[in-house]
């Protein structure tokens, strides 16, 4: 439910109009990923047709798969993730599914903020 209303939320503070809700519960794991999903099959039939972007709240609800992300991205396939905001090219897409795979595989706690981490000041030299 928590899903459907950050959509919501982010729909309407980005004055975009929902054209349709399409909930998946089937998992898209393996080979023909997108044959085990008919909903998002058929969001992405929608989307196509109206010209309009698939929005999900955050992108491990498309697909946790680099590969399955990826593979839409190459298609034209649009798609918003709220959680990150609507201008976040493909480039940084790729990033945050490359970050899931990590954290599904364990090397990366999933909670973990991500910081940037600056070199110690050089010394200063003494007059």
């Amino acid at each position: 439910m928590a899903l459907r209303e950050a959509v919501t939320r982010f729909a309407a503070n980005e004055d975009l109009e929902v054209a349709g809700e399409f909930i998946e519960v089937e998992t898209g794991k393996g080979g023909g990923a997108l044959d085990k999903r008919p909903q998002l099959a058929a969001a992405l039939r929608k989307a196509k047709q109206l010209g309009a972007h698939i929005a999900v709240s955050k992108l491990d609800r498309l697909s946790r798969d680099v590969h399955f992300i990826s593979g839409l991205m190459s298609k034209r396939v649009s798609f918003i993730v709220a959680q990150l905001g609507r201008n976040v090219d493909s480039f940084m897409l790729h990033i945050y599914a490359a970050q899931l795979l990590v954290i599904a595989a364990g090397a990366l706690p999933e909670r973990e903020d991500m910081k940037v981490l600056l070199p110690p000041p050089a010394p200063k030299s003494k007059p």
